[in-house]
């Protein structure tokens, strides 16, 4: 069997590569800048005529609320979203521990 089978490192370290080929230093200094700020878990509660905005939006339906639509966003994305939603949806939004 070939190493790579049994040590997932050599995987990894793989990957890690081609990401170097791919980006740029200044894009992987904001890929890494931008993965470090929390993240906001967005809970779109709103009747079944209006679903088709958080979904349009990208929340998905039940993924991290039972019964709810959410979506994980960083801080600066908050308001854009909430600016798309309509009048009768209600968006609550809590911190996630990162």
């Amino acid at each position: 069997f070939p190493v790579t089978i049994y040590h997932r490192a050599l995987d990894d370290c793989n990957l890690i590569a081609e990401i170097f080929k791919k980006y740029s230093k200044e894009e992987l200094e904001y890929l890494i800048l931008k993965a470090s700020e929390p993240s906001f878990l967005l809970i779109a509660e709103c009747p079944y005529s209006l679903k088709e905005y958080p979904k349009a939006l990208g929340f998905k339906w039940e993924r991290y609320v039972p019964k709810k639509w959410a979506k994980i966003v960083k801080a600066d994305e908050i308001e854009e979203i909430q600016a798309k939603l309509p009048t009768g949806i209600v968006l609550k939004v809590m911190q996630k521990n990162n």
